[in-house]
């Protein structure tokens, strides 16, 4: 399995952290399939999105314990869509993160 760090600046609640993620996801064409928690990463939020038609599942892991989020792709389940999509999949959730700092910090 490979991941990869989504950086998370500020004290950003929970809420917006996942909306960010979600909203990226979506404006990228990608379709959640699974949103659960994992075991091993208590009070962590994580899904599994997918591309229609296509092979290959992208995981996204947020810990807000941790104030830490990452992608990660199994072996079994990489496809040509996720290398080319995460740099604007990042970007898009950066441009995110920050307008939802821009909000907060004006309340």
């Amino acid at each position: 399995m490979r991941t990869q760090e989504i950086p998370l600046s500020g004290e950003l609640e929970e809420q917006f952290v996942l909306a960010a993620l979600e909203s990226a996801c979506s404006e990228t064409g990608l379709t959640l399939a699974l949103k659960s928690r994992l075991q091993s990463y208590p009070g962590s939020t994580h899904l599994h999105y997918k591309r229609a038609c296509a092979h290959g599942v992208l995981e996204i892991t947020y810990w807000p314990q941790k104030k830490r989020a990452w992608f990660s792709v199994h072996e079994n389940r990489e496809s040509y869509w996720i290398d080319e999509l995460l740099p604007k999949l990042a970007s898009r959730i950066q441009a995110g993160l920050e307008i939802a700092e821009g909000l907060e910090n004006e309340n």
